[in-house]
């Protein structure tokens, strides 16, 4: 090869993969271009549809053929032929018809399925003018996932199936493989995990077939999120680290910054903050140098998580408000909501109740004018009851907890569940009634360490704890918040671990052993450092200037007592009594139980 050929070859490999096609299928042999879109089946449609949009039949029919030899596939050969035969006018109206779906890809990362949705459907209605039916089944993909994204499961599932059942009628295993995928994503969300598994496995059978790395990396992200809703975290990871590979293989960064939100969020789990904080901001840099605003709020809303685990609050409230004005304006409301009710939590735990419930109302607001779904309506009523309790309102507490026991029951969400049951055991504490106390708290342990879900578990022992000192039974109680502070330690949650000690302090002031107490109480509040937790943190000084007045140090006593005094006067965790100082200072650990939540759950790539 001359060494101006050669200059040529490397300019026609340096452009975009669809371009770079196009150009070699002019001069490559018929052989060597098989060759070529072998390796590059993703590129083989995009220089299909330039091709056509040019008027170069010849060149799209022979990427066409050559795409057929390679992977057996004679969809793209049918559609050329169709194309061909076509009048002008219907060409014209199929080549307006594609650029419309591509430019609703475009708007689905920057402005979110909202937007994207609206574009996709007037498109659909120019396609079906056009009788276009493969520019129909697509479109009809389009429109499912990003109404499964936003998180209306009865439309997405309607449109899917639809783009399926054409798909498979015209041939196209592409479209198909991607409506089959987000299928799963619908069955997932309904809670039929068998059955997402299941759809799944089809898809990722059918993309095999025909090269598409994309959505194979897709697939292995999502059975990633699959397994972490299952408690598998090291199966969660190894999908995710596959689908990561695949998609920095092949050169898709914005996508695999996806992959990385997945793998900070188990990294948070894990409590490897540091590393989880690296992957949101990379992710966050890299969708924010696309100008993808509503993938980069995935981020922000990830980060703003972080930072509730690790007990800053302020930088948490300033990450959820980012997040929630870019979902304001793209959704998706389940999205939204999320992001609001973290909010409040956040808000909450710095002592701003009343700026909490504001936000829980307009978030309640917005989850009934929008008929949110059940698991989305049921986290702000579980939201709404435990602020009730920190705001010492219990009848709204209790007809909350009912509320939100109720959404789950209707969403097959047992986790949920689970929780709203400790709210409805803690009110019963409120009441001294430990003996039903105690069997729901059981209930909602044994569910919680059924799905794998230790954050909840490990909260719901100390709770478990108080209960069992409040009855007598100190060698049980010793055990579950012993167990409660090693977990929450090690998984690095530093709020709650500090809270666990804490209550396990309490435990041995109440038992008379001051020695043990005062060694916990400074444990917990170098636990705690200079995080911002104030209803933690000022029942950890109260509980230890007691501590220190029963051991004669009344001059530091009074010293920490003053320095910690809150706005209004509260009793002091042992100034009533054991069982009574026992069952208020749950209290304290509810206000930051579920604001330093776990990672969220993270999105799905979208299907092209």
């Amino acid at each position: 090869m001359t060494l101006v050929s050669l200059g040529c070859l490397l300019a026609v490999l340096q452009l975009p993969a669809s371009d770079s096609l196009r150009l070699l299928a002019v001069s490559l042999p018929q052989a060597s271009l098989v060759l070529e879109v072998r390796e590059r089946p993703l590129a083989v449609r995009d220089a299909v549809t330039e091709s056509l949009r040019r008027g170069e039949l010849d060149t799209a029919a022979k990427i066409a053929a050559a795409y057929a030899l390679a992977w057996r596939d004679s969809f793209l050969v049918r559609e050329v032929a169709r194309f061909a035969a076509w009048p002008a006018p219907r060409r014209a109206a199929k080549v307006a018809v594609d650029s419309m779906r591509r430019a609703g890809i475009k708007v689905f990362g920057g402005d979110g399925p909202r937007a994207a949705v609206v574009l996709w459907r007037r498109a659909l209605a120019r396609a079906t003018t056009n009788g276009d039916s493969a520019g129909m089944a697509a479109l009809l993909g389009n429109i499912g996932a990003g109404l499964l994204e936003d998180g209306q499961l009865d439309s997405a599932r309607l449109y899917l199936e639809r783009a399926d059942a054409l798909a498979t009628v015209i041939g196209d295993l592409r479209v198909s493989a991607n409506a089959v995928g987000a299928l799963a994503g619908v069955q997932e969300d309904r809670g039929d995990l068998a059955g997402a598994r299941d759809y799944y496995v089809k898809s990722l059978t059918l993309r095999d077939r025909i090269g598409d790395t994309r959505g194979t990396a897709a697939d292995h992200n999502n059975l990633g999120l699959l397994a972490q809703r299952l408690g598998d975290l090291g199966e969660a990871r190894r999908q995710f680290d596959t689908a990561l590979a695949l998609n920095r293989r092949d050169g898709r960064d914005d996508v695999a910054a996806t992959n990385l939100v997945n793998l900070a969020g188990l990294a948070s789990v894990d409590g490897d903050f540091a590393q989880a904080e690296r992957l949101y901001r990379d992710a966050l840099a890299t969708w924010r140098a696309r100008e993808e605003w509503a993938e980069a709020a995935s981020a922000l809303h990830g980060l703003g998580q972080l930072e509730l685990r690790r007990g800053d609050y302020p930088a948490a409230r300033a990450a959820l408000r980012d997040a929630l004005t870019v979902y304001v304006r793209t959704g998706p409301m389940a999205e939204e909501l999320a992001v609001r009710k973290d909010l409040a939590g956040a808000l909450a735990a710095m002592g701003e109740l009343q700026d909490a419930r504001d936000e829980l109302g307009r978030a309640q607001g917005r989850a009934d004018s929008t008929r949110a779904s059940p698991v989305a309506r049921g986290g702000i009523a579980l939201a709404r009851a435990d602020l009730a309790i920190q705001m010492n309102t219990p009848a709204e507490a209790q007809r909350l907890y009912a509320r939100a026991e109720w959404l789950y029951q209707q969403a097959a969400d047992p986790a949920g569940e689970a929780e709203a049951q400790e709210g409805r055991a803690l009110l019963l504490l409120e009441r001294d009634d430990y003996p039903r106390a105690q069997i729901l708290l059981e209930s909602a342990l044994r569910a919680q360490v059924g799905a794998g879900n230790w954050r909840a578990a490990s909260l719901t022992r100390v709770v478990l704890g108080q209960t069992l000192a409040a009855r007598g039974d100190t060698t049980a109680a010793r055990r579950q918040l012993n167990r409660a502070a090693a977990e929450l330690k090690q998984r690095g949650d530093p709020v709650a671990a500090a809270s666990a000690l804490g209550e396990r302090a309490v435990l041995e002031a109440g038992a008379g052993a001051a020695g043990t107490a005062d060694s916990l109480y400074r444990a917990a509040l170098e636990q705690l450092g200079d995080r911002v937790a104030p209803e933690i943190a000022w029942r950890l000084h109260a509980g230890w200037a007691q501590v220190l007045r029963t051991q004669g140090a009344t001059d530091a006593a009074t010293m920490i007592r003053a320095s910690t005094r809150p706005a209004r006067p509260r009793p002091a965790p042992h100034a009533t009594g054991c069982c009574r100082g026992l069952r208020k200072s749950v209290r304290g650990l509810w206000s930051a139980r579920r604001c330093a939540a776990a990672a969220r759950q993270p999105r799905r790539p979208p299907n092209r």
